[in-house]
């Protein structure tokens, strides 16, 4: 009796024909990686941080902006990347060095999600806001990192859309047929979803695994063991912005679901709107700085 030659599975094939792609994917810079290290270390002293950015001549320049912005308003110029870190302190010094790195990668569109470079930042940028306001206005002490977080919820997106060579007609066929979200289509084609192709890039590049856990489970914060109440927030301020139209043309199909996670969130219209203006003002200065 002659074998059964097994086939081969295209899905499991497509899984790892993305994930090979990662290596590809540019690396975070020297120097941004050893700043997020030194972030983490509670006594690094300031002259250690402000000689890791130096080294680079494009984080030196932001810094130096977003501390000379109106955003921050602060009195008399800074001249000095040390007085920087002084006035913004390490949490925001690391939140630029994230936006820096997210910045460049979304310089040019994103095929197969429906955004242009503007638009993807502005949705990046707006959840990470939304993120942090929400978390202010329900939880009295939320992790330093929320707004970081939600910056990185979508960078899976730039991975596949960008390096990964993904056809998205296929998803997004999938999920108009069968009525199902986006993250179940990717998986269902792809054998993979944005969310976990993010993570592991995060990884890949050392950062915080807090920072990478909220980012693989966006989408379904009761999956994540630790960090529920941060992937909770990103989750609801990802359909906040969805539902707000900011950096996104989400269809109706995607609105729907939007508008189900922030029903079963219950969250207070009042709330979600306070909050989605706050954010609106807010997303001007971040973008002016980074020439978005």
């Amino acid at each position: 009796m002659r074998g059964v030659a097994l086939k081969d599975d295209p899905v499991a094939d497509s899984r790892e024909r993305i994930l090979s792609k990662l290596s590809s994917v540019a690396a975070i810079p020297t120097a941004s990686a050893e700043l997020v290290q030194l972030v983490q270390e509670p006594d690094a002293p300031n002259s250690k941080l402000a000689q890791a950015i130096e080294y680079d001549p494009s984080l030196t320049s932001n810094l130096l902006r977003l501390a000379n912005s109106a955003y921050f308003g602060f009195p008399g110029a800074v001249s000095t990347v040390r007085d920087a870190i002084f006035l913004l302190g390490k949490n925001e010094t690391f939140q630029l060095v994230v936006a820096s790195v997210v910045g460049k990668m979304t310089q040019q569109p994103v095929r197969g999600y429906g955004h242009s470079p503007t638009e993807l930042w502005d949705h990046l940028m707006g959840v990470a806001v939304v993120s942090r306001r929400l978390g202010e206005a329900l939880h009295p002490k939320i992790p330093s990192y929320t707004f970081t977080a939600g910056l990185l919820h979508d960078i899976g997106k730039i991975v596949l859309g960008t390096f990964g060579d993904v056809d998205p007609e296929p998803i997004m066929e999938r999920a108009e047929q069968e009525d199902i979200d986006l993250v179940s289509a990717e998986r269902q084609i792809l054998g993979i979803d944005h969310a976990e192709v993010g993570a592991r890039l995060l990884e890949s590049w050392n950062v915080p695994a807090y920072l990478a856990e909220v980012v693989r489970w966006h989408h379904e914060p009761e999956k994540d063991p630790g960090q529920a109440i941060v992937s909770g927030l990103v989750h609801v301020a990802d359909a906040l912005c969805i539902e707000a139209g900011i950096g996104t043309n989400a269809n109706g199909h995607v609105r729907w679901i939007a508008g189900e996670v922030l029903h079963k969130a219950c969250l207070e219209t009042q709330i979600s709107d306070e909050v989605i203006e706050q954010a609106l003002e807010e997303l001007e200065g971040p973008r002016d700085i980074f020439s978005l």
